[in-house]
This record gives C-alpha cells, sequence and structure tokens, in this order.
C-alpha cells in the first residue's frame, strides 16, 4: 500500500508500471517530469508601470501580469494568455511586453541604422515641437524624409507622424453631420435615443467617441470651431478652459495638385460579393478632393488565397487592368508612383506580390496596413478546419454560402442577392478551393509566409516603404449579434480587436510600421458603407466616418513628400 501510494503520490518517481501484465512488474526507467517554475511575485507599486496613473482602490484598482508580477491600470493591460510555466492553464491577464503570439513572425534585421546626424536632427525637431512652431517642424521632416525615409523608425518621428495623421481625422471628421451626431451624447429611452444636451466641442465628441486610448485628448490641437464646420449653432456648447496655452496645430502643407502620385486599394476577402464594396462611395470624393489624383483597385479574386491573387495584383502593376475608384472594370490604367491601402486580406495579396515581384513594385512609396491581416487571424484558424469538411474543390462555388454561413452564421447572402444584387462575376475564375483563402489568413500561414520570405522582408527593397497601421477596436456589444462570438474568442488574446483581427496581428514586425491609432469601429464599420437592412441588425449602420480617414491618410503622404 506504501509503495502504491508513492508510486500515485509521487511526480518525481522514475518507476513505472507496465499495463497489461498480469504479473507487476517494476522497471527503472527514466521519465520527463513536468515542473513548474516559481511565478514572480506582485510588485505593490502605486503608480501603474505604463501611464503613470496612481491607483485608488475601487475606482482605479491595481492589475498584475501573472508573467512578469507588475502593476498595471485596467486600461494598460488588455491581453491574456496562457502561462503554463506557471501553472495558469486558462487565459490570465499579461502586459504587451510579455504577450507572445503563437506562430509569432521571425525576427527580422534591419538592413539600416540612424546616423548620428540624425539623431541631431529629430532633437531639434522636438525643440520646434515645444515652441509650437509647426510649420518649421512640418518643412524640416519633409526635407529629412526625402534625404533618408528611415528617419520615420526613429519613436519621437512616429509620435509625431500618429499626432498628425489624428489631427487630420479629427479636422475632417467634424465637417461630417452624421460622424458629429453619432459622436454626440445621447439618452436611451427604451429603444429610442434622444438627443441631450451636450456642453463639449465638436472636435472633443469626436476625438472621445472615435479614438481608443490614444487621441482622445487630442482634439485641443484641433483647429475647428465650437460648433465644428457646420452653419447650425448650438447653444449648449461652452468654450473650454485651459491651464495653459494650447496651440492649434496648422492645416496641411500640401501641394495643390498630385500629377505623379496613385493611390492603390487592395481588397479583403469576399471583394465584389457583398452588397456594397469597401470605400465605395469614400473614393469618388478623394478624387474631386484632390487634383490630380487617380485611384485605382485591384481586382482581387474573392475566394482565392494570396499566391492565386498574385495574377490580379500582375494586371493591375504591368498591364494596367483593373478596377476604378467607383469599382467599374478598367483597362487603361496607367500607374505612377504609388500609395497602397492593404485592407483585410488585401494586406497579405500585397505582401505576397512585392515578394515574389520585388522589381516590379518599386513605384509603392507608402502602405497602409488598414486593418491588414499581415500576422492572419486566430479566427481563421478556427475556421481552417470547418471549412475543409463542407468544400467540395469541384463544385466550389455551391459551397460558397456554407463558407459565408460558417463566418456569419445568421447571414445568407445567396438568399439576399435576389433582392439586394451581389457580384458573383468572378467565381468562374475560381481553380482552387474557397479553403485557401481562409488558409491563407491562418496564423501559422502567415508567420510561415515571413519566415519563407525573410532575405526580402530584410532587404532595402522593402524597409524603404513605411507601414503606417490602422486599426480597431471593439467590444463584443459594439458589433453585429453573429460576430459577438467571435469578438469574444479574440478578447481571449487582445481585448484590442476589431471583430476579425487583435492589434498585433495588422502591423508587421518592422521598425517602419507606424501605429497611427485605435479607431472605435469594427472590422466592416472601417470600411463599408451601411449594409442593407436586411441583415437586420442595428451595427451594420457602420457610422464610422471613412471619408475622413481616407483624406488623413492622403494628407499625411502629402504632407510628408510621400505624394506629390
Amino acid at each position: 500500500m506504501d509503495y502504491f501510494n508513492r508510486m500515485c503520490m509521487n511526480i518525481d518517481s522514475n518507476e513505472t508500471l507496465v499495463p497489461n501484465d498480469e504479473v507487476q512488474e517494476y522497471h527503472n526507467e527514466e521519465k520527463p517530469t513536468f515542473v513548474l517554475e516559481n511565478p514572480p511575485e506582485w510588485k505593490m507599486e502605486d503608480n501603474c508601470c505604463k501611464c503613470g496613473k496612481t491607483f485608488i482602490k475601487f475606482l482605479q484598482p491595481r492589475h498584475h501580469c501573472r508573467s512578469c508580477g507588475n502593476s498595471f491600470c485596467s486600461n494598460c493591460i488588455t491581453k491574456k494568455q496562457v502561462l503554463p510555466q506557471f501553472g495558469y492553464f486558462d487565459q490570465v491577464p499579461v502586459c504587451d511586453d510579455c504577450f507572445i503570439i503563437p506562430n509569432s513572425m521571425p525576427v527580422l534585421k534591419k538592413p539600416y541604422t540612424l546616423s548620428v546626424e540624425q539623431y541631431k536632427a529629430v532633437y531639434e525637431l522636438q525643440k520646434l515641437d515645444k515652441k509650437g512652431d509647426y510649420i518649421n517642424l512640418i518643412s524640416r521632416l519633409r526635407v529629412l524624409v526625402t534625404e533618408d525615409i528611415h528617419i520615420l523608425s526613429h519613436s519621437w518621428v512616429k509620435y509625431w507622424v500618429g499626432k498628425r495623421w489624428r489631427n487630420f481625422f479629427i479636422v475632417e471628421a467634424c465637417k461630417i453631420t452624421s460622424a458629429i451626431k453619432v459622436a454626440s451624447k445621447r439618452e436611451k429611452l427604451g429603444f429610442v435615443k434622444l438627443d441631450i444636451k451636450d456642453e463639449r466641442p465638436v472636435a472633443r465628441r469626436i476625438s472621445e467617441y472615435f479614438f481608443k486610448d490614444v487621441g482622445q485628448n487630442e482634439w485641443i490641437y484641433a483647429d475647428v470651431p465650437l460648433n465644428g464646420f457646420n452653419q447650425e449653432h448650438d447653444p449648449y456648447i461652452k468654450s473650454p478652459r485651459f491651464r495653459r496655452n494650447v496651440k492649434k496645430l496648422p492645416p496641411p502643407q500640401i501641394p495643390n495638385s498630385f500629377e505623379n502620385t496613385d493611390l492603390v486599394f487592395c481588397p479583403g476577402l469576399f471583394n465584389g460579393l457583398l452588397p456594397v464594396r469597401a470605400f465605395e462611395q469614400v473614393f469618388p470624393v478623394l478624387e474631386q478632393e484632390f487634383k490630380g489624383l487617380h485611384i485605382y483597385r485591384v481586382d482581387s479574386h474573392p475566394l482565392r488565397g494570396c499566391e492565386e491573387n498574385m495574377a490580379d495584383f500582375e494586371r493591375l502593376f504591368t498591364y494596367g487592368e483593373g478596377r476604378d475608384a467607383i469599382g467599374n472594370l478598367n483597362g487603361n490604367s496607367h500607374l505612377k508612383d504609388v500609395i497602397a491601402i492593404g485592407y483585410s486580406k488585401g494586406m497579405p495579396d500585397l505582401m505576397t506580390y512585392m515578394a515574389n515581384y520585388p522589381e516590379k513594385t518599386k513605384k509603392i512609396k507608402a502602405i497602409f496596413s488598414y486593418a491588414g491581416a499581415v500576422g492572419g487571424s486566430y479566427l481563421a484558424d478556427n475556421i481552417n478546419n470547418i471549412v475543409d469538411s463542407v468544400v467540395d474543390e469541384n463544385k466550389a462555388d455551391k459551397y460558397f454560402d456554407k463558407i459565408i454561413t460558417t463566418m456569419c452564421p445568421f447571414v445568407d447572402l445567396d438568399k439576399l442577392s435576389e433582392k439586394i444584387g451581389s457580384n458573383y462575376s468572378r467565381l468562374d475564375d475560381l481553380e482552387s478551393s474557397p479553403s485557401s483563402a481562409i488558409n491563407s489568413l491562418t496564423t501559422e500561414n502567415r508567420a510561415k509566409f515571413i519566415r519563407d520570405h525573410k532575405q526580402y522582408f530584410e532587404s532595402e527593397a522593402w524597409n524603404d516603404i513605411p507601414i503606417f497601421t490602422i486599426t480597431g477596436s471593439v467590444t463584443p456589444k459594439d458589433v453585429p449579434y453573429f460576430q459577438e462570438s467571435s469578438t469574444r474568442t479574440l478578447e481571449k488574446y487582445d481585448k484590442n480587436n476589431d471583430m476579425q483581427l487583435i492589434t498585433e496581428q495588422a502591423q508587421f514586425p518592422c521598425d517602419m510600421n507606424i501605429h497611427l491609432g485605435y479607431m472605435n469601429a469594427h472590422h466592416w464599420d472601417l470600411a463599408f458603407q451601411p449594409f442593407p437592412k436586411a441583415f437586420l441588425s442595428t451595427k451594420l449602420k457602420h457610422p464610422f466616418p471613412k471619408l475622413a480617414a481616407a483624406n488623413a491618410m492622403w494628407l499625411l503622404c502629402a504632407e510628408l513628400g510621400l505624394a506629390t
């Protein structure tokens, strides 16, 4: 009996029973044992290690990272992860520095280093910022970017570029009546929302509603009238009082016309199959606002993998065949220098083409990862196995509705298309199973792609291109009812997710990546106009001001000298 207890209770025993043997024999053999590490002691600091907020019992409680033991406020510790080495087999809070993404991207070497002169130049920019001499700051930074694009990898320059883009966004959004209405305070009475007295200036409403975390207080730098740019006077708005003099940022310092640079949009999954196209009503307005600007869309196949879709990029970049700003087919495009926007799967599609044909993409001067699936998505990991079980490669178009149902369980696009209308014209071009598109978005596939093309992503050809990243951040109550479970699934990894991707998956792991902001919008809201009411969800009205975001992207490139 004692021996039995020792065998069952002592995890370090190196003696094992031989199964299926009437006579019990004991064999001495080495067995690997799983030994838990001692978890770090929780540090009882008085302030948050990241933002410096003072902890207040109940009002601002202290939270600890289970991996390092440091103290954080609730806004600064948003990620969760399993830590089996410490005995945490369920999701537990971890800080940004300790969070590790499974199938993570490889560590890439940068082929450049900033010189002492560049660091001195950035120091001079900081002094101009403190003085409020923004005109000279903008002019000097444009010169530095022209001399060496890698100046954008400096941390302070990233800070300024992000601040400038958010400033453009606030100013542009204050021109949109629908955005102001959404951002204004409203009181819910049953199923009806009533407007109430909102004493905040319009710029403050926009920044506090559409930005998460960074950017919410930057309305003070926006040169916007209290009532916005609308003629209607709001008598309830009160003029804010500041403890110090705040100098407004100047209007965009850009050229009058753009004859040398085009904008290329790389659409995502299900391109052309949904009732509306991404930026459908935005891009035509953008072409009118900026003289000489031409916008082209890559006519990406909606259901093929990234490698197969290289043919669509080849048609645009080599033969000029794609779609125009509205979405109509266009075969007479003559691309000049390019600013590219990669939305959702469009970003890995673009990266795949660039890695395989670097000589044909030298015209690309900057990339916007607009909720781009750079690192794939955990949802694709879950969906991939399901899709493989329902898809017949010989009859892929008949199983398309099943794939849609897997991703949007309560939406039947096949039936809705009879009433709404959709573009199914390219399903005849489907050479492989639609599952290849989903497989291209798995985290394992995206990490493998970076590893396989590591030489290119460490080369100057890639690192000479700045990547501006814009991500969404929502909660389950902010998304359509059929996407709530997806959002909760992603919250296990990061609370900052847009119902399809977490923040880390939208950013490329290099110093030339610049995160511009967390937006209060889900994945579809960032790019699509309102979906038809037939979808039966109030979360598909998509109030996010996409025109303001697109304008801000182009204004930023123009001011930095990347678009001319």
